[in-house]
């Protein structure tokens, strides 16, 4: 059909037109996506330099992949890696360090997927590395499932560049919570996630061996677990995403609630204790 109307016309307008009809027609026509078929389209799409066509071969290549099980294709698709970093999954996480190890990549996943793993907090003349940030994220999702252990096995993978540093001290006990502008303390500016994770695995193994300074180490540890939490100073050691929309969701129903008579409590004020991890 799009022969005879290509026959029918001597308008290279109208040429192009039926090329790109033909070329949608293609792609809507798609059961199954290997290496070869994908990259066929997508040179021609590629060289059409036509947005909506591009948009309309990711779209048709997502739904393809997904059909397929290829979790990660499927994901760089529609995503950047930060998308991912809101909501981490260690399936996915898996499957995508899988495609950053193949060995002949197709010029698709080389020219559009592998180029969308990448980290916006590292500067460009730094390391980037699509598997040792992949690996990262990967420690740090088994860092806040407290598998310390496995997470420092990870972490040890990839450069010490690409590991975030932690600026608070997350063994300061205070009496406000904070996320920024903590009251200073030495310990400050002094752990990255995976060096976090080892002081906290060694107080562990302290505790299992030094009874008599186990309250000290409960309450280091204590302190520590709490700051990793979303109110903590330290957040940012098990999560990449911290949402001000909850925190204000969270205020607002506070507010709602029926105040409470202060002078039916008694109130014992915390003193503003500061502690140094051994």
């Amino acid at each position: 059909m799009f022969a005879e109307l290509k026959k029918a016309t001597k308008n290279r307008n109208f040429e192009n037109q039926i090329e790109l009809f033909e070329l949608v027609m293609q792609i809507s026509r798609l059961k199954i996506l290997d290496d070869k078929t994908e990259d066929a389209i997508y040179q021609q799409v590629k060289a059409r330099s036509h947005d909506q066509l591009f948009d309309f071969m990711l779209a048709a290549f997502a739904q393809l992949y997904k059909k397929q099980g290829d979790l990660a294709k499927a994901f760089l698709t529609e995503n950047y890696i930060n998308n991912l970093k809101i909501e981490p999954h260690l399936d996915l996480i898996d499957n995508l360090i899988e495609l950053t190890q193949k060995k002949k990549p197709s010029i698709f996943e080389q020219e559009y997927l592998l180029p969308r793993i990448k980290d916006a907090s590292l500067n460009a003349t730094q390391h980037t590395n699509p598997r040792d940030i992949l690996l990262e994220v990967k420690a740090t999702i088994l860092f806040s499932q407290d598998r310390l252990r496995e997470a420092i096995s990870v972490y040890q993978q990839v450069p010490e560049e690409v590991i975030y540093k932690i600026a608070s001290d997350p063994f300061q006990a205070n009496l406000n919570d904070c996320q920024e502008n903590c009251p200073p303390s030495p310990q400050a500016g002094k752990y990255n996630r995976l060096t976090l994770a080892q002081r906290m695995l060694a107080m562990q193994e302290i505790l299992k061996t030094n009874p008599l300074d186990q309250a000290e180490y409960y309450f280091m540890l204590g302190n520590a677990y709490y700051n990793l939490t979303y109110f903590g100073n330290a957040w940012i050691a098990i999560d990449y995403f911290r949402s001000g929309a909850d925190l204000w969701m969270y205020k607002y129903r506070q507010e709602e609630n029926e105040p409470y008579q202060e002078n039916t409590f008694l109130i014992v004020p915390r003193p503003n204790t500061t502690m140094t991890a051994p």
